[in-house]
């Protein structure tokens, strides 16, 4: 028998998350919206690899090029263009997207 977790409290927008639309089903869902910075090499290079983590059931069918608006800020209405760039399930229902936000 497979485990099942419900994944409702770590995706209530009142606490971790955030909606994230879907462009291509126009289908709003929640995921974790991080937008790391990264350096390396004692600051010889700097990196962003923003990220989304939802629930695989939200995001099944969601590939490379798939677009999903997010907000350009915590709270903000107006809404940031990403591509995805890598789909990584972790086998708990859980997925993370790796993105690239569009020009």
């Amino acid at each position: 028998m497979p485990f099942v977790e419900d994944l409702t409290p770590f995706l209530q927008e009142s606490e971790f998350s955030t909606t994230a639309l879907i462009v291509t089903t126009n289908v709003e869902v929640q995921v974790i919206f991080d937008d790391g910075y990264e350096t390396g090499l004692g600051g010889a290079f700097e990196s962003s690899q923003p990220t989304a983590l939802g629930a695989t059931q939200d995001l099944q069918g969601l590939g490379h090029g798939s677009v999903l608006m997010l907000p350009s800020a915590v709270g903000s209405p107006t809404l940031v263009a990403f591509n995805v760039v890598n789909v990584q399930p972790d086998g708990t229902g859980m997925t993370r997207l790796l993105l690239e936000r569009q020009p």
